[in-house]
């Protein structure tokens, strides 16, 4: 077919590239490096003008970042245009291909975190480029931006794109509910201008999926899930962002096998927490130019896992996030450890773990009986004083009117009944003086007091031996446990390789059903919208394809889950096992880096129980030491209280 273009240069049509719903793509055989967009029905005078304007404002900044129309295409020089010229997108892939784990480890399978950093950062600037000259893309989605296999976005689909001329806005018509602002969902699109910000949004979602592998930022699981779905925008239009600071407080959280948000350093957080989050009644959500260069000092913060060289994570972090998600939840998102099925499995054995433990002894002072600590010490006893000693006057005056009245009896006999009970009054009060009586009170409460003290903290000495002794036991018996754990590490290991082995054709068939894309396969009733809800959650391939998965998303009733699985039993009846092939390579990482995890686990609670036994020892001995001593100091003062007392007796 030959073309004509507004430059009066012809086209020369070559083969068909792609098909749509309003057009389809030629190469241009005569004019490499650029292709054409041919409609299929004849254009409105609106859209003509659109296209005219958009053929104004290309520049080469605009080339270099999009497929601008570039020249408008005629049939004939007389008839209106029947499409434009563009320059042809290098070889690459769109962003749903990169931010799926499974397509990106199958087109990309040497790409890193850092590649999509770096795409996530050149496609904030082909954003940025557009806003600068009042170009909002409007229908912000997965499909509409290309990424070159070196990093540099191509933003595609731009016919649809806005433009403002000086005399009027030539609006965007369409949107998807995923990537549309929660100020705009449920509204027509038909005659409603956007704005740069409202571009802002989707261009956030497009970044949270490429940096979260896939996650949609309000893609949550919980009570109120199932009546938020994706595809109608209710969790957007609620503002459900499920990794904000405030999440908890909607009863939402993140999906399982999910990336943390601290992963990405705090400047990159609170860009997303503005572009998602509305405070105070008003959205501030970044511009372009601030993702560039947040992403930016992001890239260059960028570090390779020492364990892992797949593995690259922001200088933020003190470990690596993806060796984590490894080691708990069996996610591989990038490349493959250095594993190999006949590695085989090994332990530490010059570390004698066993011998450290068993020669952890307990030496607590020895303690001897209660008298012995008693007949240690040795006092003569506390004087009295001075005042305690003689004959009370009460009592000899006692005494001598008695005998007065027993002489006095013979002459008068009342008078001799009177003075023998008054003088047998002061006989009764003792012939000790009352400074006595009050030293022997007290000295004999002392004696209580101190003897009593003395028991008790004899008795709390023996308890707290038999209980130091007990609990060293126990940590003992706990650190050899954990000891014979580690030791039988290596029969574990080959015990549960050869069960892996046998499990080989369950294996093979999860290895040969993650070559079944999702978003590429036509299962009926799947539309785009409900694939790119799938893949929200993590569901990109047909072994992906679970009830306990499925049924997680919101929109993916019983019926859904049906039509998936039949299409998954599809997929398994091309199947064809291979009993010579290995275990999947993938599945022996998987399973090793269990086992490294497993065997450092364990060394690191030895490690932690040696260090708890000398601890406990020194600590043990101290306060052992303490309680003998406290029983050395009751028992001198009981013994001290003793003498006093004697003394008492004694004089």
């Amino acid at each position: 077919m030959l073309l004509v273009s507004d430059m009066g240069r012809e086209h020369h049509l070559g083969t068909r590239l792609g098909r749509g719903g309003e057009g389809a793509v030629f190469r241009i055989s005569n004019r490499p490096g650029f292709v054409a967009k041919i409609y299929h029905k004849a254009l409105g005078r609106d859209r003509i003008e659109k296209l005219q304007h958009m053929v104004v404002l290309n520049d080469n900044e605009l080339a270099a970042n999009s497929a601008w129309p570039c020249e408008l295409l005629y049939r004939k020089q007389t008839e209106p245009p029947c499409g434009f010229v563009m320059q042809a997108v290098p070889c690459g892939h769109e962003l749903h291909e990169l931010y799926g784990p499974a397509s990106r480890k199958r087109l990309l399978p040497n790409a890193t975190w850092a590649y999509l950093v770096h795409v996530a950062r050149n496609l904030a600037c082909a954003f940025s480029v557009l806003h600068a000259r009042n170009i909002v893309i409007g229908d912000v989605n997965q499909s509409n931006a290309f990424a070159c296999l070196d990093g540099k976005v191509i933003l595609v689909d731009c016919d649809s794109y806005q433009v403002t001329s000086s005399t009027r806005c030539y609006p965007c018509h369409v949107g998807v509910p995923m990537y549309t602002p929660p100020e705009l969902q449920g509204m027509s699109f038909r005659n409603r201008c956007r704005s740069p910000e409202h571009d802002g949004f989707g261009l956030a979602v497009l970044i949270f999926q490429l940096l979260f592998m896939g996650r949609h930022p309000f893609a949550g699981i919980g009570k109120m899930a199932q009546h938020l779905s994706l595809e109608n925008g209710e969790a957007i239009r609620r503002g459900l962002y499920v990794y904000g600071q405030l999440a908890h407080q909607s009863g939402m959280r993140v999906p399982p096998n999910t990336l943390p948000i601290n992963s990405v350093p705090p400047r990159v957080q609170s860009l997303l927490e503005a572009a998602f989050v509305n405070k105070g009644g008003l959205f501030r959500r970044p511009q372009a130019t601030d993702w560039a260069t947040a992403l930016d000092q992001l890239k260059k913060g960028l570090v390779i896992c020492r364990r892992n060289s797949c593995h690259v994570y922001s200088n933020h972090l003190k470990s690596c996030p993806w060796c984590m998600l490894a080691q708990n939840m069996g996610t591989v998102f990038f490349g493959r450890a250095s594993f190999h099925e006949t590695s085989g499995f090994s332990i530490n054995s010059s570390l004698n773990y066993r011998a450290k433990v068993d020669a952890h002894v307990l030496q607590l002072s020895a303690y001897h009986d209660l008298n012995v600590y008693v007949m240690r010490y040795h006092y003569e006893g506390t004087p009295l004083p001075a005042a305690c000693r003689g004959v009370a006057n009460d009592f000899i005056a006692g005494v001598v009117i008695a005998s007065c009245s027993i002489l006095a009896a013979y002459a008068f006999s009342g008078f001799f009944l009177f003075g023998v009970l008054f003088g047998l009054g002061g006989i009764m009060q003792g012939w000790r003086k009352p400074e006595y009586y009050n030293q022997h009170i007290e000295r004999k409460a002392r004696l209580n007091v101190s003897e009593k003290r003395a028991r008790s903290e004899y008795q709390s000495m023996r308890g707290l031996h038999e209980s130091l002794m007990s609990k060293h036991a126990k940590m003992k018996t706990s650190a050899l446990r954990t000891v014979l754990e580690y030791e039988q590490l290596e029969s574990v290991y080959d015990s549960e390789m050869r069960s892996l082995v046998q499990k080989k054709r369950t294996l093979q068939l999860e290895e040969f059903l993650k070559r079944y894309m999702i978003c590429s396969s036509c299962i009926s009733g799947i539309g785009p919208a409900r694939k790119n809800s799938l893949l929200a959650y993590g569901i990109e391939t047909a072994s992906d394809i679970v009830a306990s998965k499925v049924l997680l998303v919101p929109g993916i009733k019983e019926h859904y889950y049906q039509v998936l699985s039949q299409w998954r039993r599809e997929c398994e009846k091309k199947f064809i096992y291979d009993p010579s092939l290995p275990v999947p390579a993938e599945e022996i990482d998987r399973f090793n880096r269990r086992m490294l995890a497993r065997r450092d686990n364990l060394q690191e609670r030895i490690r932690k129980v040696l260090h708890e036994l000398d601890s406990f020892e020194a600590s043990a001995s101290k306060d052992m030491s303490e309680s003998i001593r406290a029983v050395e100091v009751a028992c001198q003062e009981w013994k001290k209280a003793v003498a006093d007392y004697r003394v008492m007796e004694n004089t």
